[in-house]
């Protein structure tokens, strides 16, 4: 169920941390604002859906966009670190499942484990020991995969 829910989220990307107005047209400001921070210009038809989801409470909603392919999706995440670099408050993520994202926290904590990413619909984990990338699914027993992989 897991890989088909991510698999459904492929095309899409969230944007963290863009101020709320009254009756904001969110198409229009994820266009703008694509185009401003790291000039990428989205025509109508390149966007499917760009509506807010729930966060965390006190701070702004995400913005959620699905576009029409990878392609355009790739061609905006190519430059989330131009964001990041510009310190704005603004981040561009994927949209990852929460067993997913619960796998990503997990993998952060394990002292084996140097670093923890999402790509591609995979979860992936560098390990400290030989700085080997492995795959990880949110069946493995992590403990087990590491041993497995760390020689």
């Amino acid at each position: 169920g897991n890989h088909n829910e991510q698999y459904s989220r492929k095309h899409n990307f969230k944007i963290m941390g863009v101020n709320e107005k009254d009756k904001e047209n969110t198409w229009k400001l994820v266009q703008d604002l694509l185009k401003s921070t790291i000039n990428v210009g989205l025509d109508d038809r390149e966007i499917v859906a760009a509506h807010r989801i729930p966060g965390i409470k006190g701070k702004p909603r995400p913005i959620i966009v699905k576009v029409a392919n990878t392609n355009i999706k790739a061609r905006v995440m190519r430059k989330r670190s131009v964001i990041k670099q510009k310190g704005s408050g603004l981040k561009l993520v994927d949209d990852v499942t929460r067993p997913n994202t619960e796998l990503i926290t997990a993998l952060l904590k394990h002292s084996e484990i140097s670093s923890a990413w999402y790509f591609n619909g995979s979860v992936f984990g560098k390990l400290t020991s030989n700085e080997k990338r492995v795959k990880f699914d949110i069946l493995d027993d992590i403990d087990r995969k590491i041993k497995g992989h760390s020689k």
